[in-house]
């Protein structure tokens, strides 16, 4: 990502645990565009433990859910002119599902820590 999409898209925000999600789908809705590429790889490490990978999911469950709520209303209510009517859609149905797993208050789920 560019750091003038980052800037443009209002830079980084902390109102949710999953930033970079959250930042893309500004950015998206700003009118910037991203590309898959394939022959790129980020190496991540996984969890080593059970414990830990749950917490990890939980934490993107949550943060997905975040996102969900702080931006579905502008995927979902209305066409948006900087996005293709087949993009809206697909990020509707990403972000609504996380909202879906995550339909009760997030205090009623067990919080791995």
């Amino acid at each position: 990502m560019r750091k003038s999409c980052i800037v443009d898209a209002g830079g980084w925000q902390s109102d949710t645990l999953t930033e970079d999600l959250d930042l893309s789908y500004r950015a998206q809705l700003r009118g910037w565009h991203f590309r898959y590429l394939q022959g790129v790889e980020a190496p991540a490490e996984l969890p080593a433990a059970m414990g830990a990978l749950k917490s990890q999911q939980y934490r993107w469950t949550k943060g997905a859910a975040e996102t969900a709520r702080k931006h579905l209303a502008r995927y979902c209510s209305r066409p948006c002119p900087s996005l293709p009517a087949c993009t809206q859609f697909s990020t509707c149905s990403t972000v609504a599902s996380s909202s879906v797993c995550c339909s009760r208050p997030c205090s009623a789920y067990r919080c791995y820590t």
